[in-house]
C-alpha cells in the first residue's frame, strides 16, 4: 500500500530488530533469504533452547509496529524450523526443508511456528506435493496431458454407435499413464485446476474441429469443470471464446459439475449455468447422492442430467439399501425433469436393474473403459448385444 520504498524500510528495520534479538546467541546467524523471507542458522544448541529462541523471535516481530508516512502497520511472522543432527544432507536440502516447513505453517496455521525434524514424513509429503504442482505446470506447457473418452450409453440403444461421451484426462510421465485420481486433488488444492480445465476445453475443441466427421457423429460430449473454474467469473468469456474459436456447436457440449460444488457456491454456479445455457450448452450434476443434500436444490438448478454417484451403483447387486437409494434418486430425477446417468456400471445384473428402474443412460467398464480420444475418432464403437450388453474393450486404462 505504500510502495517499494516502504517495503525496503520495513526489511531494514526488521533486520536490525532480529539482529538485536539474536545478539545474545553467538551460535545463531541471520540472513535474508529473499523477498520477505529470512533464514536463521543455529549451530550446536539444545532442542529446548532452539525452541525458546524461535518463540522469542516470534514475540519480538509480532510486537513490532512499523510506521511509515504517519501510517502504522502490524507485522506478522510465520516460522518453520528444521532440526538436524549428523544427518547425511546438503545445504540445499536443509534450506529446502526449512522452506517447506515455513510454507506448511503459512498454509495451515498462518502466523504461528512449527518445528520438524529433517526427514519428517509431513515435510517430505509436502515437498512431494509441491513437486507435483510444478510437474502439472510443466505438463500443460509441454502437452504431457492426454485426452481420453468414455462412452455414455443409452439404455434403449445398446445396438447403436456411441454418440455420447465423457471427456477424461490422463498424465503421461516417462511412458507411464497416470490417473487423474493422483493429481486432480493436488490441482484443486493448489489452484492449478482452472488452468487444467482450460487446457482440456481448448484441446478438446481443437481436436473436434480437426475431426469434423467425428464431431458430426457425436450428440453430446461432457467436460468436467472444477468448482474454482465455475466460480471465477473472469473465465466465462475465455471459455466462450474457445468454443467459438473452434466453431463447436454449443448444444453438443455438456459441462459436468459436482454436487458438493453446487451446494457450497449455489449463486455463482447458477450464474455460470445461466450464461452458457442461454447458448444451448447442457449441464450434468455429477456425483449425485454423495452428500444427499442436493435433493433440495434440484428445482433451483437448471441441469439436464444427474449422474448418480458410482458408490451406490457398484453396490446395487449386493445391497438392498443401495438399490432403494438409486431407485429414489431416479424417481426424484424424473419428477424434476432431469435425465439419469448411472456411472460405474460394472456388470450385467446392475445394468438390467437400472434399465428396469428407468435410468436413461449408463456408463462404466461393463460397456467400455476410458480410451484415448484417437481410438474413438478412428473406430466406430458399437454395442453388440441389446439384452446382455457384453462390450468389447478397445483399450485398457
Amino acid at each position: 500500500t505504500c510502495g517499494h520504498i516502504a517495503g525496503d524500510e520495513l526489511l531494514k528495520q526488521l533486520s536490525v530488530l532480529m539482529l538485536k534479538t539474536l545478539k545474545p546467541y553467538p551460535a545463531a546467524t541471520l540472513g535474508r533469504f529473499g523477498g520477505d523471507e529470512f533464514l536463521i542458522i543455529i549451530d550446536d544448541m539444545p532442542h529446548q533452547e532452539i525452541e525458546a529462541l524461535i518463540y522469542r523471535v516470534q514475540e519480538i516481530v509480532r510486537g513490532f509496529q512499523f510506521r511509515f508516512m504517519e501510517k502504522e502497520f502490524p507485522i506478522g511472522v510465520s516460522i518453520g524450523c528444521v532440526l538436524f543432527k549428523n544427518e547425511d544432507t546438503t545445504t540445499g536440502e536443509l534450506i529446502s526443508s526449512a522452506d517447506s516447513a515455513c510454507y506448511l505453517v503459512k498454509n495451515e496455521d498462518r502466523g504461528s511456528c512449527r518445528l520438524h525434524h529433517l526427514h519428517d514424513p509431513t515435510l517430505e509429503d509436502y515437498q512431494q506435493t509441491m513437486g507435483w504442482v510444478s510437474r502439472l505446470h510443466i505438463a500443460m506447457d509441454q502437452d504431457d496431458f492426454q485426452l481420453y473418452l468414455q462412452p455414455i450409453v443409452g439404455s434403449g440403444n445398446f445396438n447403436e454407435e456411441y454418440h455420447h461421451f465423457e471427456t477424461l484426462i490422463r498424465l503421461q510421465n516417462n511412458g507411464e499413464i497416470i490417473s487423474p485420481g493422483i493429481f486432480i486433488p493436488i490441482a484443486e488444492r493448489y489452484g492449478v485446476c482452472k488452468k487444467i480445465d482450460l487446457w482440456v476445453i481448448e484441446n478438446l475443441c481443437e481436436t473436434l474441429n480437426r475431426n469434423q466427421d467425428f464431431l458430426r457423429r457425436i450428440s453430446t460430449i461432457s467436460i468436467n469443470l472444477s468448482l474454482l473454474t465455475i466460480v471465477d467469473q473472469s473465465l466465462i468469456p475465455l471459455i466462450d471464446q474457445i468454443i467459438q474459436k473452434y466453431n463447436i456447436p454449443y448444444h453438443k457440449i455438456c459441462f459436468e459439475i459436482t454436487e458438493t460444488g453446487v451446494i457450497s457456491q449455489l449463486d455463482m454456479t447458477s450464474a455460470f449455468i445461466e450464461y452458457f445455457r442461454a447458448s444451448g450448452v447442457l449441464f450434468a450434476l455429477d456425483d449425485f447422492g454423495s452428500g444427499m443434500a442436493s435433493f433440495g436444490y434440484l428445482n433451483q438448478l437448471e441441469v439436464d442430467f444427474i449422474k448418480i454417484d458410482g458408490s451406490f451403483i457398484r453396490d446395487m447387486g449386493s445391497s438392498e439399501i443401495s438399490r432403494e437409494m438409486v431407485a429414489a434418486m431416479i424417481r426424484i430425477g424424473k419428477i424434476t425433469g432431469k435425465k439419469i446417468i448411472a456411472e460405474q456400471v460394472e456388470d450385467g445384473e446392475v445394468s438390467r436393474l437400472l434399465v428396469n428402474m428407468g435410468a436413461e443412460y449408463m456408463q462404466g467398464y461393463y460397456f467400455e473403459r476410458p480410451a484415448p480420444i484417437a481410438d474413438f475418432i478412428t473406430t466406430t464403437g458399437i454395442i453388440t448385444n441389446a439384452s446382455t450388453p457384453a462390450i468389447k474393450v478397445k483399450s485398457s486404462l
